[in-house]
């Protein structure tokens, strides 16, 4: 069993992507807790963009006091390994229940869309200004509450700042638990991409553009 910074004990990998390792770990010093770890590969650790977008995204998480959002524990390096540890989250994404068209109830889905409307609330409270998520990032758990497990910072941010106040906006947190709620109502996609992805930016895009020109018109 390997040990990292004689803190965490890895038990089993969990899961995988492209970017990311999560591993189920307990801590080693009292008391033994099951702890998620997340490990960044080193593929993306060549990546300096990368590795400071991703560290600010799970720092912004930390800052986040609510059930609904994961409770980060840990951000650091073990020989030269970037690693994020949190609480254990048991559950399913909303990607997988999408994509395996599992049927909720409409008490069910009302659920989720409450809870995920209360997140991006306390959120905005807290002076998040970037809070892009996909449906992978949203945890179903088996006692019917959520977890938001981050909010990405697009990649624009880190050398464009004007970025920041055009892609963070209530409109479009609005737009995503809209498209949500649909599908999960439909269990059909309204897009192919995980979540909402650039299309539905860009409909946002529009959609602000059009109601622009709009009140200049009636002025």
């Amino acid at each position: 069993m390997k040990l990292l910074k004689d803190k965490y004990k890895l038990l089993e990998k969990i899961d995988e992507d492209e970017k990311v390792m999560l591993f189920l770990a307990q801590t080693v010093k009292d008391p033994v807790v099951n702890v998620d770890i997340r490990t960044l590969k080193q593929r993306r650790m060549k990546n300096p963009d990368f590795v400071q977008r991703y560290t600010q995204e799970f720092q912004t998480m930390a800052t986040l006091d609510s059930p609904l959002f994961l409770r980060v524990i840990d951000i650091d390096f073990h020989q030269e390994v970037f690693f994020v540890a949190s609480e254990h989250v048991e559950g399913r994404s909303i990607q997988t229940i999408l994509k395996e068209r599992e049927t909720l109830s409409l008490a069910q889905i009302i659920n989720i869309i409450t809870q995920l409307t209360r997140a991006f609330g306390h959120a905005l409270r807290e002076n998040v200004k970037h809070r892009s998520l996909t449906y992978s990032d949203i945890i179903y758990q088996p006692n019917g509450k959520i977890k938001i497990l981050q909010f990405h910072i697009p990649r624009d941010v880190i050398s464009n700042k004007d970025f920041e106040n055009k892609i963070s906006s209530v409109s479009a947190d609005i737009f995503f638990i809209g498209c949500l709620f649909y599908e999960l109502l439909a269990r059909a996609p309204l897009f192919t991409a995980d979540g909402i992805g650039v299309r539905s930016l860009r409909v946002i895009k529009d959609f602000k553009l059009e109601a622009g020109r709009d009140r200049k018109s009636v002025v």
